[in-house]
């Protein structure tokens, strides 16, 4: 239901401008327009302000602050989700209404320079553009000289612009600029912090400028998908259907009494739209637009003589209330829109998952062989009680609802029947098997907090530090007992004295490495080692930091390698680490050598060059081992993975982070060797996803989208290639703990509803569910690989075996071996 006014519209309802310039910066902050810095960074805007020949605006934005997900909101007015963090990387087509296709339709001329994600937003819409790919930009200048470029050959063949750009062609034009997020203090974006999701938007031409505060001048603050709203109704174009913008014209133009009130009344019909269809708690807000709509119609229909200014006013300030209030509604409500089914179903396969695991072990399975069938398929589609209850929250039809809740049912007994035939021996024996397990759950519990998902690296901190205090005690304590007894046996004390000084070198490297990378999100931005050493102008520390890295991975593996390939493996990885090096002297991150420059491409190239001449190397090694010795098979693949990923881990890292690479095989040595020694081997699976994630850490990582090292998708590329980018980020991010699962294997080789608006879901919870899902596929393929290698040694094994056992005329039955008799002699 709607109050009708009866106006004419198309006499209201007129553009404002007849151009429009909107330049959108990329990562311009608030504070770098407002703050102290604004004078010196960007004088010129500075005086456009200060003389009041522009506005100030405030803009505040959602999470995630990426710029695909920001220019859909600039253009459309609607809140971005998580998933256009991935879609940033590979941008579609954009498909809803907005601004720019509005204006398409309505004949206005569009011309577009800049970033390409723009293109492949809005294809085919631009009269005239040129792109710059903002995934490949080796420095800050280059979309800047893509326009310098075009603005030249635009001045030279058209004289009459510079005619214009003097005397003025009389129509009337807005020149708005704005940025498309922050970033934060310590770098990077894509996170929730203040100096993220505040950015300013300038409006030049414009016959007003509002203040929240006049004397103080403290600008008024709205939300960036504003813009696009507002921006329609300065071009006379209708309101994006999709938009949940409130319009705030009215404080950069000085608007007629009824023209203003007129597009208040035709953004709060619109935005009420989608008010009733995707909120509650519509009668309250109802009330308020009945009301302000009352007051609007009967200003409407008084005298010229008998409105007052104040009235005029009043009405605006109520529009403009409710309006915040719809959007703020909306805005939550659109943040994310949950499939409670789906959300169900996968947590109660999981949760079978679990249940599966539990009794599989142990368990002598009675159950027919159509009952288990039952058992795995019915539960995929679990709790079908749940979703035939609650069908208003499922998108699943009636039909298969019914067939869930027959599932359930035989999922049900057969667990039951699963459980009655479970034993299992109960011991309150308290081991320190026990309290891993039971750190490693507290860890998982700790997810129901915000604040320890945003500072989970010291959780792991704590437990890693802990984890040394109790072996570095036990040491300690045998050592100090044998002094006691001033036993003779010197070979034990220097046993222990030997394991004492491993473990202290283990606290003392933990203190350097966590201070190498500052991160989380309270202390982001405190001074770090990698800080001081990127400050260093004659980076003399950082290349000794560098050649150290080198020189232990050298040793590390040729240490580990076979004696017959040693000195090979020694030529390649020189080569390796020379290519590294020079990678990173193109960037002037490490001293030059005199007499020598290169943009690191040619040195990435050759680098990838070594990389295929040893997959090839080590294919030969591994077809000489099938012949020869199938049983260590495992082992050389293994090595072969560990020592791949460790090369490529160090040609992306940061120079400064490739001394974590030999760091984390040292630490995974010294933990093999402690356990070995207390017979505790069972203990390195949660040891080394420990290490895994200590290390993950760091290296500077975090829960936050902004903590991700963008460039090292991009090394050695001279194009956008986003799935070569894509492998390159995981590889760079995860490294730790991919190389803390691989060297697991090598040693064991060798041996409420409430809540689901709550602003942190967005800022903290999403942030870490994408890290974990990311995480989750890049170790299972890591899982993957490792069951394949297995699968193929144990099938070496058993060809061998079967070969060896035809020659001396046996067989396998069973999996034993038997002698096969002619007839005559059974």
């Amino acid at each position: 239901m709607y109050v009708v006014f009866r106006i004419k519209t198309d006499l209201l309802y007129k553009p404002l401008i007849k151009r429009l310039i909107f330049m959108v910066i990329d990562g311009l902050r608030w504070d770098f327009i407002a703050g102290p810095i604004g004078k010196i960074a960007m004088p010129l805007t500075s005086d456009i302000l200060t003389n009041d020949h522009g506005c100030l605006i405030q803009a505040k934005l959602q999470a995630p602050t990426v710029t695909m997900p920001r220019i859909k909101a600039m253009m459309t007015g609607t809140v971005p989700n998580f998933v256009d963090v991935i879609l940033n990387f590979g941008s579609k087509p954009l498909h809803k209404d907005n601004l720019l296709s509005q204006a398409k339709a309505h004949g206005y001329k569009l011309i577009f320079y800049g970033d390409e994600t723009w293109l492949s937003l809005f294809p085919n819409i631009f009269d005239r553009h040129d792109g710059t790919t903002s995934f490949f930009v080796t420095d800050f200048t280059e979309v800047i000289n893509v326009l310098y470029k075009v603005v030249t050959c635009c001045l030279i063949h058209n004289k009459i612009i510079l005619w214009r750009l003097t005397n003025g062609d009389g129509k009337p034009t807005l020149f708005v600029v704005c940025g498309d997020h922050g970033i934060k203090d310590s770098g990077g974006h894509g996170g929730s912090t203040p100096e993220e999701t505040t950015v300013p938007i300038i409006t030049v031409g414009g016959t007003i400028c509002v203040y929240e505060d006049t004397e103080l001048r403290i600008p008024i603050e709205v939300q960036q998908l504003d813009i696009a709203v507002t921006l329609s109704a300065a071009l006379g174009l209708p309101i994006p259907s999709t938009s949940l913008g409130s319009i705030f014209l009215d404080y950069i133009y000085n608007l007629q009494d009824d023209k203003r009130l007129f597009l208040l009344n035709y953004n709060l019909r619109q935005l009420f739209d989608h008010f009733q269809k995707f909120t509650n708690e519509t009668e309250y807000i109802y009330q308020k637009y009945l009301n302000i709509t009352d007051l609007h119609l009967d200003w409407l229909n008084s005298n010229e003589t008998q409105r007052d200014r104040y009235d005029i006013e009043n009405i605006a300030l109520s529009y403009h209330a409710i309006l915040d209030a719809m959007k703020e509604e909306l805005v939550t409500s659109h943040l994310v829109i949950y499939d409670f089914s789906l959300i169900v179903v996968v947590l109660f396969v999981m949760l079978q998952m679990v249940f599966i695991a539990f009794y599989v072990e142990t368990t002598v399975w009675t159950t027919r062989k159509y009952t288990v069938f039952f058992f795995l398929v019915g539960f995929s589609l679990c709790l079908g009680l749940y979703l035939y209850t609650f069908g208003n929250i499922t998108s699943l039809c009636p039909s298969i609802k019914a067939l869930l809740f027959l599932l359930i049912i035989g999922v049900s007994y057969i667990n039951y029947n699963l459980n009655l035939n479970y034993k299992r021996n109960v011991t309150l024996e308290i081991s320190i098997y026990r309290v891993l397990e039971i750190i490693t759950m507290m860890h998982i519990i700790s997810f129901c907090g915000s604040s320890y998902i945003e500072e989970e690296h010291q959780t792991w901190y704590f437990f890693w530090s802990t984890l040394i205090a109790y072996f570095a005690y036990k040491y300690f304590t045998k050592l100090f007992e044998l002094m006691h007894y001033r036993n003779n046996i010197v070979g034990s004390i220097e046993y222990y004295v030997e394991h004492c000084v491993m473990l202290l070198l283990l606290f003392w490297g933990h203190i350097f490495l966590r201070k190498l990378n500052s991160t989380g999100n309270k202390w982001a931005h405190l001074p770090d080692i990698a800080q001081w050493l990127k400050e260093d102008d004659s980076k003399i520390n950082m290349t000794l930091l560098l050649l150290t890295a080198f020189a232990l991975l050298i040793w590390i593996a040729y240490k580990f390698e076979e004696e017959e390939y040693k000195q090979q493996s020694l030529f390649q990885n020189i080569a390796i680490t020379v290519c590294i090096y020079l990678r990173h002297m193109s960037n002037g991150a490490v001293v030059k050598i005199p007499l020598y420059s290169s943009s690191g491409i040619y040195e990435v190239q050759i680098f990838w060059v070594i990389i295929v001449i040893s997959l090839i190397n080590y294919g030969y090694r591994v077809i000489r081992k099938i012949k020869h010795d199938t049983y260590n098979f495992m082992g050389i693949m293994v090595f072969f993975i560990i020592n791949m990923w460790v090369r490529i881990s160090a040609m992306l890292h940061q120079p400064y982070n490739v001394i974590l690479l030999p760091m984390q095989i040292i630490v995974s040595s010294i933990i093999n060797t402690v356990l070995k020694e207390n017979d505790s081997l069972d203990h390195g699976v949660f040891l080394h996803y420990w290490l895994g994630n200590v290390f993950y850490f760091y290296q500077g990582n975090s829960n936050s989208l902004g903590s991700v090292n963008i460039a090292a998708g991009y090394v050695g590329l001279q194009s956008y290639m986003p799935f070569i980018t894509a492998v390159y980020l995981i590889i760079n991010t995860y490294s730790a703990p991919v190389l803390a699962y691989f060297l697991l294997i090598y040693h064991w080789e060798m041996i409420p509803q409430s809540l689901l608006n709550h602003l942190f879901v967005l800022s903290v919870y999403l942030p870490k569910l994408l890290y974990e899902v990311t995480y989750t596929m890049t170790m299972c393929c890591s899982a993957l690989l490792t069951v394949i290698v297995i699968a193929v040694q144990h099938a070496l094994i058993r060809f061998d075996d079967v070969h060896r056992c035809n020659i001396c005329g046996t067989g396998l039955k069973n999996g034993h071996a038997f002698v096969q008799y002619p007839d005559n002699q059974a």
